[in-house]
């Protein structure tokens, strides 16, 4: 790859809710004063002040939290969005693969992994950074919210499928079986390089892992 003019952030939503919102849009926002051309795609919700009030481009899909809705639709995109799918295709499309790299910092809110595909099609180098962990466990906690306390099943294993670990219910539980097995598929055959953020999470996302490229180590800058 040449040097890196543009790096396109993909993350669900638009605004702060939490700790990845909170990377995510802030390195947007510090990568684009080092005069990188950055665009900040989402799913979810209009642009917070961080965004608008930078030069970053922004393009929000207007999609809806999964979490937030019983709608069949909004469901179903949250295992697969081809509608993402087709307007990252359409995005990276106008952009130059050898200056150009994607970087993913969450997708199960309403983007789905379809994103990493759009990605692999378009022959993009791209970064996942681990937040959490939903690259390997259906709940993205590595926890039993039923017992509360700590997961000790393999992830993805036939105990963890059929375990009622859900913080809600076992038919959500199900519904998050169905995008894992979608979701590892996508991610065995993109192999997008991984961002560990602490030696912890590495310690218990490394074993598991989907085959990625290249390994990287980017501790919290927040």
């Amino acid at each position: 790859m040449s040097q890196v003019k543009t790096i396109v952030i993909v993350y669900d939503q638009a605004y702060i809710s939490g700790g990845a919102a909170k990377i995510a849009i802030q390195s947007a926002v510090a990568l684009s004063r080092l005069n990188y051309r950055v665009i900040f795609f989402a799913g979810i919700g209009h642009p917070c002040d961080e965004l608008k009030n930078s030069n970053i481009e922004v393009i929000c899909l207007g999609e809806e939290h999964i979490a937030l809705t019983k709608k069949p639709s909004a469901l179903w995109k949250g295992i697969w969005n081809r509608y993402a799918l087709k307007k990252l295709q359409t995005l990276l499309d106008t952009l130059d693969t050898a200056s150009t790299v994607v970087h993913i910092h969450g997708w199960t809110k309403s983007l789905s992994s379809s994103v990493f595909l759009a990605a692999y099609r378009k022959g993009f180098a791209t970064l996942v950074t681990g937040h959490e962990y939903f690259s390997i466990c259906q709940n993205g906690g590595l926890y039993d919210y039923q017992k509360g306390c700590i997961c000790s099943r393999k992830p993805r294993s036939l105990a963890c499928y059929f375990c009622h670990c859900d913080k809600r219910n076992y038919l959500n539980k199900i519904y998050r079986n169905v995008r894992q097995l979608v979701q590892t598929h996508t991610l065995k055959k993109t192999k997008p390089d991984f961002i560990f953020i602490t030696d912890f999470s590495k310690e218990r996302l490394l074993p598991h892992l989907f085959p990625a490229r290249n390994q990287y180590f980017l501790g919290n800058f927040v």
